[in-house]
């Protein structure tokens, strides 16, 4: 017999039900109705738990180097748009190959 819903922060529902090996099998309807959330008989816990600590780091570092990025960029533009202002234009450098390289 299926229990629940505990209603997510998302707005979906955890759903659970004693599994055949006197566990349980947690379900919610985030991406479809029954989607398979974890499996007690199958996956112990403390894997669970690495896996979400993992997953929450990773997303972390993604949202730091994307913000670093977009910092980056900004500076550049700040600093192109500044040149233009003192009636100079930026100046780009060129490496040995003759193919542009930064622009300062």
């Amino acid at each position: 017999m299926m229990e629940g819903p505990i209603t997510l922060p998302n707005g979906c529902g955890l759903f659970w039900r004693k599994n055949e090996a006197g566990g349980r099998t947690y379900y919610t309807d985030e991406c479809s109705v029954g989607h398979i959330v974890w499996d007690t008989a199958t996956t112990d816990l403390s894997t669970l738990l690495a896996a979400i600590v993992q997953e929450e780091t990773l997303l972390r570092k993604e949202e730091y180097h994307a913000r670093l990025a977009h910092s980056k960029a900004d500076s550049a533009t700040r600093v192109q748009s500044e040149g233009r202002l003192r009636g100079r234009a930026p100046t780009v450098h060129k490496d040995d190959s003759g193919e542009s390289g930064e622009v300062i």
